[in-house]
């Protein structure tokens, strides 16, 4: 059989400003600055990447990635077949995680390895911002079946939140991210505290509570509360999955920026349940092509736990798609038109 190779590469990059200002423990996010990468394979089959580096998430920034893509679009990729392609990726993906993706995902919905299906409808975690309260009415009153907040700043004025928070709850659950702020002494400390609360069982869990290498900490963490753990950059290859299950994590998260491809991710979801832990899928700082992107992997297995978290287009002023994805009760809606491209 023959092997597909690319016959063009392009690279469009975009910066659009959000809605409202994205707090992280690791910074404020103002607006998405990255690119897409689009593959045109000797098939005429087209495909689309997006490349959106977040300081603090991985080693990549927007300098650090600029030359490293431009380099695959303008030198390496044209003419070039896809095992060789995935070859050298592999071996550059640690280092450009969010780069190596960007032209892997667009490969595979090329090569037709991933695709979209005619609609979509996918309920969604909705996003807790600046107002703990206000937000968390608002979102329950829009449809929205579980919510996510981050935390990470202060642990005080985090328990102090989340309890608010909580307090306000109906008949959804509460997930909480720290994005690694935490040292074993504040995750502790904070579980300890919402533990004390009346409705703390409404958290689903706390994400990745403290940095990546913190594996015994973890663990030790699990020991102490009753509150689930989850962890996501922590969980980049099939064998994280496994060191998850040995220290008691219940959940885990993929997203295709870090795990490499759709393909990828699925393997490692499919891989991860067969270890019973819970599969929740999706970046939310994503454009509308990476939010499709992972769409496209989640509708094809029944294993990923429900209320996915590839939000981000939800965040932006504008979208980069003609046609978007919209929030509707809730949920992802999407429908395939004629035209569709950005």
């Amino acid at each position: 059989m023959t092997i597909p190779t690319i016959a063009k590469a392009e690279l469009v990059e975009f910066d659009i400003p959000l809605i409202r200002p994205y707090n992280l423990s690791f910074g404020t996010i103002q607006d998405y600055h990255g690119w897409i990468v689009k593959i045109t394979l000797d098939s005429g089959l087209i495909g689309l990447g997006e490349a959106l580096p977040v300081p603090g998430y991985s080693g990549e920034d927007f300098n650090s990635l600029r030359p490293f893509l431009r380099n695959k679009v303008d030198e390496y990729l044209v003419g070039k077949n896809l095992d060789e392609v995935f070859e050298k990726l592999d071996k550059e993906q640690p280092l450009f995680p969010v780069g190596t993706s960007a032209i892997a995902t667009a490969i595979e919905f090329a090569g037709l390895s991933v695709c979209l299906p005619v609609s979509i409808k996918i309920p969604l975690v909705g996003v807790i911002l600046n107002d703990p309260v206000k937000d968390a009415v608002s979102l329950q009153s829009a449809g929205y079946g579980a919510l996510k907040m981050k935390i990470g700043a202060d642990v005080d004025w985090d328990i102090e939140r989340t309890k608010s928070v909580l307090d306000v709850l109906g008949d959804v659950k509460l997930r909480v991210d720290a994005n690694k702020a935490y040292d074993l002494d504040k995750a502790k400390k904070y579980s300890n505290a919402i533990c004390e609360h009346r409705d703390s069982d409404k958290i689903e869990y706390i994400e990745q509570p403290m940095p990546v290498e913190c594996w015994e900490e973890t663990e030790e963490l699990i020991k102490s509360t009753d509150i689930p753990v989850m962890l996501d950059e922590s969980i980049v290859v099939s064998s994280d999955a496994f060191k998850a299950e040995d220290i008691g994590v219940k959940f885990i998260k993929l997203k295709i920026c870090k795990n490499m491809s759709p393909q990828d991710v699925l393997a490692i979801a499919i891989q991860a349940n067969l270890l019973e832990l819970n599969v929740v899928m999706g970046n939310g700082i994503s454009t509308g092509v990476g939010c499709l992107a992972e769409a496209a992997v989640y509708i094809q297995s029944t294993i990923f736990h429900k209320f996915a978290e590839f939000n981000g287009f939800s965040k932006m002023c504008s979208s980069l798609l003609r046609n978007p994805p919209q929030v509707v009760n809730g949920d992802m809606v999407w429908r395939a038109m004629e035209g569709d491209g950005f």
